[in-house]
């Protein structure tokens, strides 16, 4: 789905920009995903309110209002664990690399991605 995909890459290109901790780039990553969602549904609610005989009108308002149902942001709460088990160090080392490779076309950066467990 075509906004999803938008959604994504404007989020990372939001975050990505931005100087500041890996929390608060993440915060900022899924506050913008949250706005995905009210955009999708203002969109569709607007392009429902107003026809136009435009032939690409109806497909757009679909695509919107199918985006506006369909779409869950992604919604975390970051913080530390109170308890580690055993490897939960190295999964949370893992989990980082992965989010700070988040959209880079990096070759050095994409082969981190892979964490041996």
């Amino acid at each position: 789905m075509v906004p999803i995909l938008l959604v994504f890459s404007v989020c990372l290109d939001a975050v990505l920009g931005v100087r500041s901790s890996c929390q608060s780039k993440l915060a900022r990553y899924f506050q913008c995903m949250v706005m995905a969602k009210k955009l999708f549904e203002a969109l569709c609610v607007n392009l429902s309110e107003k026809p136009s005989t435009h032939w690409r009108q109806p497909k757009t308002k679909n695509m919107y209002c199918n985006a506006a149902v369909s779409y869950q942001p992604t919604i975390a709460r970051i913080g530390e664990a109170e308890e580690r088990a055993e490897g939960d160090e190295a999964r949370a080392a893992c989990n980082l690399a992965i989010a700070a490779a988040l959209g880079s076309r990096d070759p050095e950066v994409i082969e981190e991605r892979v964490c041996d467990s």
